[in-house]
Formats: C-alpha cells, sequence, structure tokens
C-alpha cells in the first residue's frame, strides 16, 4: 500500500477509484482527489515540471477545473528514489 492510501486511511477517509479515460477523448479534466462538489486535490510530481510544457498544463488544467470547483488545491510531490 502506498504512503499516501495508507496516510489517507488511517485518517478514516475513504477511497472512491474512478476511471476517467473513457471521457479523456471529450476534453474534461477531473481533480486527482475530489474532496466534495466545491473541492478537489491535484497531486503533480515537482520533478515533471522539468520537462517541457509541463507546467503550461498544469495551469491549463487547474484553469478548466476552476469552473467546476470553489476550491482547488496543488500538491507537489517529489517522487522518493528508495525506500527510508
Amino acid at each position: 500500500m502506498s504512503d499516501w492510501l495508507f496516510c489517507l486511511f488511517s485518517h478514516n477517509i475513504q477511497i472512491l477509484e474512478r476511471d476517467y479515460s473513457v471521457l479523456n477523448h471529450i476534453g474534461l479534466e477531473f481533480g486527482d482527489i475530489e474532496v466534495d462538489a466545491q473541492m478537489g486535490i491535484v497531486i503533480q510530481n515537482f520533478q515533471e515540471l522539468q520537462e517541457p510544457k509541463a507546467s503550461e498544463a498544469v495551469v491549463v488544467k487547474l484553469a478548466s477545473l476552476s469552473a467546476k470547483y470553489s476550491y482547488c488545491w496543488l500538491l507537489f510531490y517529489r517522487a522518493s528514489k528508495g525506500k527510508r
């Protein structure tokens, strides 16, 4: 179990998994975690922002999510190279 899931489960947060790949062709954006109808969370690997146009893609995603959510959190993480 990943550290993220373990942390969420330990705080009694229920996780529902959805497959949005069937809707990607119509250009809809979704938060990585939907807290409720007004709040979403986008999780972004900090190292991926070094790739060309990656930061622009994050800005576009947040701009499109602003029509759906009143609050949108952007969480950055850094992929660890090994277990601590």
